[in-house]
């Protein structure tokens, strides 16, 4: 797989900031501090035994200032994903601007580039998981990703314009199914799995150019 240039979430926002206000700017500073410390030691203890404690002592601060910032350990993970979702959500971006009628070729690039960004986030997306195991609801921030990529793509893919418009609608699954279907790719691939990423790519392309073309 060719090797794609990427900051991660939270290092990407923090270059973004244009906040005037010195006291604004450490106070979110200090917010992505707490929130590399979360992604620290959900990693290293996984998400059900971490604490907040846990979580303050990684980034230095006390219990009470952790609760200046987040309210639990659950809203710090929701922020992680919310950095996270919008990092990622660049890439549905790439796939219109490849236009209503693109090759196959090029949704295969496509494809694989989505595979390199799931991957070089791999432990945010092992957190996640783990979340999830832990706090079902969290479930809820990958549907809204996944509703959010629809709005994306609708002005350039008919398709997923009626799914944007039926969300409960027939075209609205197929896109959920095939968003799922490439995350869980990407997963299978971070896990070990040996399939070559070209060959996984020229199929999935093959489904999602049936589903653009539809």
């Amino acid at each position: 797989m060719s090797s794609v240039a990427l900051t991660t979430p939270l290092t990407d926002h923090l270059a973004s900031l244009k906040l005037i206000d010195a006291r604004s700017l450490r106070g979110e500073t200090t917010r992505l501090r707490i929130l590399e410390a979360a992604k620290n030691t959900f990693t290293r203890l996984g998400y059900e035994l971490t604490t907040v404690d846990d979580i303050a002592k990684e980034a230095g601060i006390s219990r009470p200032g952790f609760y200046v910032y987040f309210p639990t350990r659950f809203s710090a993970a929701e922020a992680l994903a919310e950095y996270v979702g919008v990092f990622i959500l660049k890439d549905f971006d790439a796939l219109a601007a490849l236009g209503p009628h693109p090759a196959q070729e090029d949704l295969a690039i496509w494809v694989l580039r989505r595979f390199a960004v799931m991957i070089e986030q791999h432990e945010y997306m092992r957190i996640f998981r783990h979340v999830v195991a832990v706090e079902p609801s969290f479930a809820a921030r990958t549907r809204a990703r996944y509703a959010e990529a629809f709005y994306r793509l609708a002005p350039v893919y008919p398709a997923f314009a009626r799914a944007a418009d039926a969300p409960d609608g027939e075209d609205a699954v197929r896109a959920h199914m095939l968003l799922s279907q490439l995350d869980q790719l990407s997963m299978d691939l971070i896990a070990g799995w040996r399939a070559d990423p070209e060959t996984i790519a020229a199929i999935f392309a093959g489904e999602l150019a049936r589903f653009l073309n539809s």
